[in-house]
């Protein structure tokens, strides 16, 4: 079944079936035109409307929060990030706690190869970092990854480093500061 709403003026429609009867329907005439119902609108409540409100994404925090666990046993803003900035793989789905996953910043072997290096951090860093992370975590995590590309920034190709600085900014401006600003 298919139901189309909208003004028309001809339907042509075909039917594919057994023949139930060879009387032919006397010709129709569309139906007089009708004004549409009215209706008056009314302003969103003050506590709804996003536009009043001092935190305007406290209604979208206060649904989630409402959907209880496991929903709310991670941040909007965890959600948010893996919605729009850090897209999941579908393979991540299958890691046992997801979304509830976080970002390893353990610190960084940067012995070896820089480019597997940079590879392995950019791999940590698709994931959100868990938002009450502790600051001198951060910190350190970023001191090892600095201190990473200062000696061997030559050895690092260019997309790498591009693609590094992406994945860095998409876990907030916080963290993008503690990381890249010594």
């Amino acid at each position: 079944m298919t139901i189309k709403t909208s003004t028309f003026t001809r339907i042509t429609l075909a039917v594919y079936g057994e023949v139930v009867t060879l009387a032919l329907p006397p010709a129709m005439q569309p139906p007089a035109p009708s004004p549409m119902p009215t209706s008056a609108a009314r302003p969103l409540p003050a506590h709804l409307d996003p536009a009043h409100l001092s935190d305007p994404s406290s209604i979208a925090r206060g649904l989630w929060d409402s959907l209880g666990p496991p929903c709310s046993n991670v941040s909007l803003l965890h959600v948010l990030r893996l919605m729009f900035a850090l897209t999941a793989r579908n393979e991540d789905w299958d890691i046992d706690g997801y979304p509830e996953y976080f970002a390893d910043l353990s610190p960084i072997d940067t012995r070896g190869d820089a480019d597997e290096w940079i590879e392995e951090i950019m791999e940590r860093l698709r994931i959100p970092v868990w938002d009450q992370e502790d600051p001198r975590t951060v910190q350190d995590f970023g001191e090892s990854v600095r201190r990473a590309l200062s000696g061997d920034l030559a050895r690092v190709r260019y997309s790498y480093a591009t693609h590094f600085v992406m994945f860095v900014a998409k876990q907030g401006p916080e963290f993008a500061r503690d990381v890249l600003v010594s």
